[in-house]
């Protein structure tokens, strides 16, 4: 079978970039060259929140998927493929609850024995949890990906991929793998994954995580047929993983080097107008969509700003509808319009809130959460 140190494995060369102190001493005790290190410093953490959540969260989680891909014929018609998409959509956004860099093991265990809790175990309907998303745009990244999907299987022309920035080790890791795997096999597509050269945070996904959780798939019988099901998508070439510096940079997604961003998501060009002195920019989508998982994600887009309308010109506030309007709230596309071509290769983040940052989020939610919560609901992950 396939491994990641072989086909679908793109590692870039890590020396020479400056980023934070602690990738760059893990850069030095593993003399890390263009291959991903041997020596994982927090890989007992890893390993035992996936195995603490293994039976709990994810041998249900990727049993129901198998289901799913067993009994669809294949192909992207039908509502009950827009649903297992929005299903695996939201099953991506409570993965996140499970992170180490916020909670330790015995938190998150304890945290699991409260009813409603979204650590409290696998559900099948996710419909409970979601009641507490304070933003929630799942079921039109839905339609989009599948409608994607359709667009492909029909001989449709375009970038035909999906790229997945992705962010815990643990069972978020488990559903952005299913996710990929669902996409994969309903139709002509690719899902490239993009992981940490070394682990920014404690739980942060590297490639050879990938291999592990592909690994601890194998080895349980209710798990092997997906994991079979993944190595295939990697020999054939229709699932990539991928890691670059970039990801591990103390900087804000604006600043976005073109070596990432031309090389994955989009290219850029001027051209010269009918008047010739002016010029434009043309855009050119190398992606169908990027999803962009977590919280540090969430705010290297944001750029850890307090957005509010009056930051803005009224003629520069975006719209549900494509016009330009004055507004009580900013949406998530009013923050990334000036430096990401919203419309050419939309930009979905999933994240369970621990911080204070809330682009995106209508005014009136805002204040009704903080009236009825207090602020401890913008950063306690529960939301």
């Amino acid at each position: 079978m396939p491994s990641l140190d072989g086909k679908g494995l793109s590692v870039d060369n890590l020396r020479g970039h400056a980023f934070s102190p602690l990738a760059k001493e893990a850069m030095r005790l593993t003399d890390l060259a263009g291959a991903p290190p041997a020596f994982d410093m927090y890989l007992q953490e890893k390993t035992s929140v996936t195995e603490t959540f293994f039976e709990s969260h994810i041998r249900p989680m990727v049993a129901q998927v198998e289901g799913f891909l067993q009994a669809h014929a294949g192909g992207a018609e039908g509502p009950e493929v827009g649903a297992e998409i929005r299903r695996l959509l939201s099953a991506c956004v409570w993965g996140n609850t499970v992170d180490l860099s916020m909670f330790n093991k015995l938190q998150l265990v304890e945290m699991g024995k409260q009813a409603g809790s979204p650590h409290a175990g696998h559900a099948a309907d996710h419909t409970v949890l979601d009641a507490k998303v304070v933003a929630n745009d799942m079921g039109a990244a839905a339609d989009y990906l599948q409608g994607r999907l359709r667009h492909y299987g029909a001989g449709g022309a375009g970038p035909a991929v999906v790229d997945v920035v992705m962010d815990n080790m643990g069972v978020e890791c488990a559903a952005d793998l299913l996710l990929g795997l669902v996409l994969t096999s309903l139709g002509p597509l690719k899902v490239r994954y993009h992981t940490k050269p070394v682990p920014y945070y404690v739980s942060d996904v590297m490639p050879q995580d990938i291999e592990r959780m592909l690994a601890r798939w194998e080895a349980d019988e209710a798990t092997v047929s997906s994991a079979k099901r993944f190595r295939a998508a990697l020999a054939s070439g229709s699932i990539e993983v991928h890691t670059h510096p970039f990801w591990v940079h103390p900087s804000e997604y604006r600043d976005m080097p073109a070596s990432v961003a031309g090389r994955y998501f989009f290219e850029k060009r001027l051209e010269a107008s009918s008047h010739m002195l002016v010029q434009h920019a043309v855009i050119t989508p190398l992606s169908d969509m990027i999803i962009l998982k977590g919280e540090l994600n969430f705010r290297r887009i944001c750029g850890d700003r307090h957005w509010t309308p009056d930051m803005f010109h009224k003629e520069y506030l975006y719209s549900q509808s494509g016009a330009h309007t004055n507004k009580a709230a900013v949406t998530f596309p009013d923050v990334i319009q000036d430096y990401w071509p919203y419309a050419a290769v939309p930009m979905l983040s999933l994240r369970t809130l621990k911080s204070e940052v809330c682009a995106g989020v209508p005014k009136e939610v805002l204040d009704h959460m903080d009236t009825a919560c207090g602020l401890k609901w913008r950063y306690s992950g529960t939301h």
